[in-house]
């Protein structure tokens, strides 16, 4: 197959022939896994507490939404079956 521009049986060729461009990737890669590394340092991470707490208000949001939604599935149900029968 060949690209709209044609360079696509020329890409690889290119890329072989320059090492140089390959090793400015590598450069860059690892300039972002520098700059990755300095901002996770400036993160305040939450302490074990506030994790539990947070993960016990999920759990509880969870259920409580997963209740409300079971109860809505029912009286639908309920609802539906009734008029179906009466059709």
């Amino acid at each position: 197959m060949r690209s709209k521009d044609g360079c696509q049986l020329f890409s690889p060729m290119i890329i072989f022939c320059c090492p140089t461009r390959e090793a400015n990737g590598v450069k860059k890669l690892m300039a972002f896994i520098r700059e990755a590394r300095a901002e996770l340092k400036k993160v305040t991470w939450p302490s074990r507490q506030q994790v539990w707490y947070s993960t016990l208000i999920v759990i509880g949001v969870t259920l409580l939404v997963a209740a409300y939604l079971g109860v809505i599935d029912a009286v639908l149900t309920a609802f539906f079956s009734k008029v179906m029968k009466l059709g």
